[in-house]
């Protein structure tokens, strides 16, 4: 079983526990934790004895609260061993920290840098539509301009229009002829 938890923040995690030589879920007649019954490494270091004690939750699921030093690193693994149960392993994976190995922080660097015309021209996703997020970055980096009483939302090109909106004017207000991102 692996997990997701947040790096160093107290958490309590869930998970079912099989009574021994079967294949059923264990239930609180089946095993009673004991304090040393559940242990953890943290990157690898050697194992200790959890903060916390398992508990039964119901319908075969347990629990065990974790403290923050417990999840204080990229994986922290935890064990739990009894003669009443299968032995169950559990992995746990962190985020929110840049060296937790997790690709949130890279997939947000590359999506943020990415070029518009890159973006604009995959051929993932749904069409090429301005009415999407793709459409709204355009209006911010593209050239826009007006035409009659249009605004054109142009694609990288600055030529070819993904966009229009219809424009109310005001003829003492002064006019904006053009914007072009360089």
């Amino acid at each position: 079983m692996e997990l997701l938890v947040e790096r160093n923040q107290a958490v309590t995690i869930y998970f079912p526990l099989i009574v021994a030589g079967g294949t059923a879920f264990a239930t609180s007649g089946d095993y009673t934790p004991q304090a040393g019954d559940a242990d953890y490494s943290v990157d690898g270091a050697a194992f200790g004895s959890t903060n916390g004690t398992v508990a039964y939750e119901g319908n075969g699921i347990w629990s065990l609260a974790l403290v923050a030093g417990e999840v204080n690193g990229v994986r922290t693994v935890v064990t739990i061993q009894d003669v009443a149960i299968e032995d169950q392993g559990i992995l746990i994976q962190t985020w929110g920290d840049d060296s937790a190995g997790l690709p949130f922080n890279a997939i947000a660097d590359y999506v943020l840098r990415r070029g518009f015309q890159a973006m604009i021209d995959s051929t993932r996703g749904d069409t090429k539509s301005f009415r999407s997020l793709a459409g709204a970055v355009a209006k911010l980096v593209n050239r826009i301009y007006r035409s009659g009483s249009n605004l054109l939302i142009t694609e990288d090109d600055d030529t070819t229009t993904l966009g229009t909106q219809a424009m109310t004017t005001n003829p003492s207000a002064e006019q904006i002829t053009d914007l072009d991102t360089t």
